[in-house]
């Protein structure tokens, strides 16, 4: 059993970590939770973000699609040069024998080499985590690199709205 409870009050008191959710429909998720535990289970507790929105994702496609037009590239190929110009991701280094495991969980990858270490050949690679994982900031950022792009190529950028 996995359930996502937001909250905004925490306080650790005689060994207990205690959480206030947020919204009735948290209050709600946490009681059923309760109700059903019985075992172990891990929690992993991070900072709330909000999610991009579908309109946001449907404007980065459209001009997504207008800039591949123009170039005359696939829609994927442009995606993914707009990922490595303005998305998120990182560098990582794995253990040679993770390398396909590692390819099959980051779609957007980049081989940087490999190297020997410790008696453990290790490669290398630079990784985007592709758009539909972005918060909301990240998207917004994500979307101002689209948008420089397309009005440098003349490409009408305003939103269905503005028009």
């Amino acid at each position: 059993m996995s359930t996502t409870i937001k909250f905004d009050q925490a306080e650790f008191r005689d060994g207990w970590l205690c959480l206030k959710p947020c919204e009735y429909v948290d209050t709600v998720n946490a009681k059923a939770f309760c109700f059903g535990f019985k075992g172990v289970y891990d929690a992993e507790l991070k900072k709330h973000y909000n999610k991009r929105s579908l309109n946001s994702n449907n404007y980065a496609w459209k001009l997504i699609t207008e800039i591949a037009n123009e170039l005359r590239r696939s829609k994927d190929d442009v995606y993914l040069d707009l990922l490595k110009s303005y998305g998120q991701g990182g560098a990582v280094s794995v253990q040679e024998r993770y390398a396909e495991q590692f390819k099959r969980t980051y779609k957007y990858h980049e081989s940087l080499g490999k190297s020997f270490l410790k008696g453990c050949m290790w490669e290398h690679f630079r990784f985007w985590i592709g758009s539909s994982q972005y918060t909301s900031l990240e998207m917004s950022i994500f979307i101002e690199g689209i948008v420089d792009e397309a009005k440098s190529m003349g490409i009408e950028t305003l939103t269905p709205e503005e028009l």
